[in-house]
This record gives C-alpha cells, structure tokens and sequence, in this order.
C-alpha cells in the first residue's frame, strides 16, 4: 500500500497545477484520478462523445483534430508532457459531446481526472480555475493562428512551417512521416502535399525517401515563412 502511495505521489509531481490545490483537494486527486496507458494511434476520445474525464498527459503525445464529412482531417493542436487536454475540459464543463478527436501519436502515459472532481476544483479553487482560463486562452490564441493561417497564407508556406515545426518535435533533420500525415495534419490532399514536397526536393531544401524527408537547408525553409 505504502508503495503504491509512493508511485502515485511522484506521479502528482509532474502535475504544473498540483501546487495549486490545497491538501484535501490534492487528497481527493490522489484517491480518484488513475493512470492509464494507450499505444501510438489509440483514440482517447472520439468525435460527438461525452468525455468522462480531464486528461494530463505524463508522457507522450496527443493530438486533437477534427475530420471533415469528406474524410479530411485538420490538426487543431497537440497536448504534450505536463499539459492538460483543454478540448475535454470544455465538453465536461459545457455537458457537451466532444467536437474533435483526441488521439495518441506516440505511446502516452495519462493521468485521468474524473468528470465531478476536476469540476469541484474549477467551482471551489479560483486559483485553478485562473490556471485553466490562462491555458484555454493560450490555446485560443493558438486556434486564432491556426485559422490565419488557413485562411491567408499558401499552402507552401503552410507546408515549410510544419516541417520545420516537426523537426523540432522529432528532434532531428530527418523526419519519419507520410505524405499521407502531414495531408491530414495541413487539411489538404496528399496529392498537394506530394507535389510540393517533390517542388521542395528540386529547390534541394529537403531529399524524400519511402516514409521519411530530410531536411537539408533548414534556412530556406524558414525564408518561405516571410
């Protein structure tokens, strides 16, 4: 028991808002919420469902996209190590079906905060609940970008910004991604992003390979963002 009491207060510690609940709340937090795993590609909530929990990822990714009635999808954000799932947070506070998808893209540990108690902090804590109205707006503001972005600028500048954005998330020039992903990623064809890429390779910003891209001048790139 005295184990399993350890695991999970080391698990508490990698919570940003945990310093910000008082002891008893922090107690409830430690009886109620869980742990679960899921591998890469694994729905953690699905399109127009009820959630019946506030998510934390611990360790991984997860990414929040919504898919169009033709099968195109379009990536909204991510949600990484430390940081809460804002979209299932807005579906139990507004008693809402979900309006996207949330799905892993790398293996992910999370921590599952029960509907009722992650709203009895956000009606009895104002501290917490300014934490997530900061994180909702940020993400907002993300959002505000993300349509900008579709609306105004081209699509190789679209297509340049993710890669770049990609290789800093992978941590390395060569990148392990489908023509197929960065389509649903950018809510385009694969047929664009394909010939685009193939555009990039003649302009020797980038070398293509089955399933992977190497970034060879990472300055050109960013030219393409001014």
């Amino acid at each position: 028991m005295n184990k399993l009491k350890d695991m999970k207060e080391d698990m508490m510690k990698l919570l940003p808002f945990i310093e910000l609940l008082s002891t008893s709340e922090k107690n409830l937090l430690m009886e109620k919420a869980f742990e679960t795993s899921y591998p890469a590609g694994k729905f953690l909530v699905e399109s127009d469902s009820l959630c019946q929990n506030v998510y934390v990822v611990l360790e991984g990714l997860i990414r929040i996209y919504k898919l169009s009635e033709e099968g195109r999808e379009i990536t909204y954000y991510r949600v990484g190590s430390g940081e809460t799932c804002l979209f299932t947070m807005g579906c139990i506070l507004q008693h809402q079906p979900f309006d996207a998808a949330a799905k892993t893209e790398q293996p992910s540990r999370l921590l599952a905060i029960p509907a009722y108690v992650f709203e009895s902090f956000m009606n009895n804590n104002p501290s917490f609940r300014n934490d997530m109205i900061r994180q909702l707006l940020e993400t907002i503001t993300d959002l505000m970008v993300l349509t900008e972005e579709v609306t105004f600028h081209s699509m190789n500048r679209r297509l340049a910004a993710f890669l770049l954005q990609e290789s800093q998330l992978q941590k390395k020039h060569q990148l392990t991604i489908t023509h197929e992903a960065i389509s649903q990623d950018l809510g385009t064809a694969r047929e664009v992003v394909s010939r685009m890429l193939k555009e990039f390779e003649k302009q020797d910003l980038l070398r293509l390979s089955r399933g992977k891209i190497m970034i060879k001048d990472r300055e050109k790139l960013k030219s393409l963002l001014e």
